[in-house]
Order: structure tokens, then C-alpha cells, then sequence
């Protein structure tokens, strides 16, 4: 049996609400980064409210590192919300079905 802490879920979503600031989206792109991960999806829209809702999808991370990206996401200077969904269909979540091929 395999423990959770080793598991390999698909894909990992991250969703992010930032202050609409210059630095949030590179802020929360570095620590992917730092850590050599390419995510597979970005998506950053701003709201009327001052406020960027960032999306990121991220594939072949264990739970246990997605956790601690989650963490340190939420911990951004920046960062007024921060949620981690562990989703075998996260990508199909974000990516729109024209860019499906």
C-alpha cells in the first residue's frame, strides 16, 4: 500500500486571490521556479475589485510538496487567499476545450 505522502495525484490546482499588484504574479510563478516546476496551466485575470484571481496547474508533484507549495503560496506578501485541489481533472478544469487537442 502506498502511503499518501508518496502519492502522485494527476494534477494539482492551485488557486490564488492577490492584491492587483505588478509583483503578485511573478511573486507566486518564483516559487514554482525555485523548485525547477513548469506549470502546465497559468491563468490570471483581474477582478473590479483590485483583486487577481490566479490559477496554476501543475502535473507529476507528490501531495506532499503540493501541500508545501500551498503553504508558501498562501504565505505571499501578496496573497489575500490561497487553495490547494489535489484533482485527477484539473487541467480540464482550467484549460478551455479549444486548446484540448
Amino acid at each position: 500500500m502506498t502511503s499518501s505522502r508518496n502519492h502522485f495525484p494527476d494534477s494539482v490546482r492551485y488557486s490564488v486571490q492577490a492584491v492587483r499588484d505588478p509583483a503578485s504574479l511573478p511573486r507566486t510563478l518564483e516559487l514554482f521556479a525555485l523548485r525547477n516546476i513548469v506549470p502546465d496551466s497559468v491563468t490570471c485575470l483581474a477582478s473590479a475589485d483590485d483583486v487577481l484571481m490566479i490559477t496554476l496547474v501543475v502535473s507529476g508533484i507528490s501531495a506532499h510538496d503540493a501541500g508545501v507549495l500551498g503553504r508558501k503560496v498562501g504565505q505571499l506578501v501578496t496573497t489575500i487567499q490561497a487553495s490547494t485541489d489535489p484533482s485527477d481533472d484539473a487541467v480540464a478544469h482550467v484549460i478551455p476545450d479549444r486548446l484540448i487537442a
